[in-house]
């Protein structure tokens, strides 16, 4: 469909599949993410001697808190990420979500040949 269609715009839910990176690369997409969604899980070490309301998740810039379906507080964040290249941020990603909080992001793809009038509007709509 990206070939084909030549889409502008992508909006993909992410969960560290480092083939979607690469094809979007390989396609001529600019890859933002947006703020990080964040929930606490036991595997964190910080919760195994807590009691599930006290659960925690890593002291990253919270934007807001609210309530998930299965009752569990979740945050959109902006974590610290220390890495830029696509496999050592799968592994980052990866990393972080099985051993630390449950972490999911959505990724906005700008097709090259949009970029400008993308930064045009993005510009216009902070004023």
């Amino acid at each position: 469909m990206i070939a084909r269609h030549g889409i502008d715009l992508i909006y993909v839910e992410f969960r560290v599949d480092l083939r979607l990176l690469r094809l979007l690369d390989r396609s001529d997409y600019m890859v933002m993410d947006c703020a990080y969604m964040a929930w606490p899980h036991r595997r964190y070490f910080r919760n195994l001697y807590r009691a599930r309301p006290d659960w925690r998740v890593p002291s990253w810039d919270v934007l807001r808190t609210g309530d998930l379906s299965t009752g569990h507080r979740a945050r959109h964040v902006w974590p610290h990420v220390p890495f830029r290249s696509f496999p050592a941020y799968c592994a980052w990603f990866y990393l972080e979500r099985i051993f630390v909080t449950g972490l999911q992001t959505d990724l906005l793809c700008v097709h090259r040949s949009f970029g400008d009038e993308f930064e045009k509007a993005w510009r216009c709509s902070l004023n």
